[in-house]
């Protein structure tokens, strides 16, 4: 709660130096629930009237819910169930007009708590008849949207393997073909270089063979000069 407290006070400091009303009402209301939950409630009271004063101003109706129900929290630990009632209905109503499922959950939560506490049944029974409804309806919501991101999860992930499936065989045929290429090379060269050395050694003998047919002739005709 401590480490939790000094970011909240934090950000609060560099929301008014920024003059961030939506921000700063932000701020004041987590340092309120922070104060609220290690039990002192007349410093998180004030910090959420804070909070409040400047929602007001934004008319932001979340906020104003938000905030309204905080209060009407903070009257509830004080056992002052008349507020908690008159802050949580009027936080109830707001978030009904916003359409903030969140908010409609925590607020019909916390009347329930209240009507529960004074014995008032049956709208204890109402208000968490309605919780269960806005819990369900969240829950099922985020299931629905879970289910949508698994699937288009599953979809990627399927065109991305086999993207790279293609890839790999595209890959493959290049490979391939260069070897061949490189084949077909290596045996153009050997042919080339067991044509040409062919070549040359038939070259070679016929030089033999036509020094060798000179030296016969010179050597008979040198003969036939000796018989005369």
């Amino acid at each position: 709660l401590e480490k939790a407290l000094i970011c909240y006070e934090k950000g609060l400091e560099i929301a008014e130096e920024l003059k961030i009303d939506k921000q700063i009402a932000k701020c004041l209301n987590s340092i309120g629930n922070s104060y609220l939950n290690k039990g002192e409630l007349e410093v998180a009271m004030d910090y959420f009237q804070q909070a409040y004063n400047i929602r007001i101003h934004l008319n932001e109706k979340v906020g104003l819910a938000s905030s309204l129900n905080n209060i009407g929290n903070v009257y509830f630990k004080f056992k002052e169930y008349a507020k908690a009632i008159d802050y949580n209905e009027r936080s109830y109503q707001l978030s009904k007009e916003s359409g903030s499922i969140d908010r409609l959950i925590k607020t019909s939560k916390s009347l329930y708590d209240v009507y529960k506490a004074i014995d008032e049944y049956p709208k204890a029974l109402e208000m968490y008849e309605d919780y269960i409804l806005y819990r369900d309806s969240l829950f099922n919501e985020d299931n629905l949207r879970s289910s949508i991101q698994l699937e288009f999860s599953h979809k990627f992930t399927n065109d991305s393997i086999q993207k790279l499936k293609d890839d790999i065989e595209h890959e493959k045929d290049v490979v391939l073909k260069q070897f061949k290429h490189d084949e077909e090379i290596s045996q153009f060269r050997f042919y080339a270089v067991v044509g040409g050395s062919f070549s040359l050694i038939m070259c070679l003998m016929a030089i033999f063979l036509y020094r060798q047919n000179k030296l016969k002739q010179k050597t008979n005709k040198q003969i036939q000069l000796q018989k005369e």
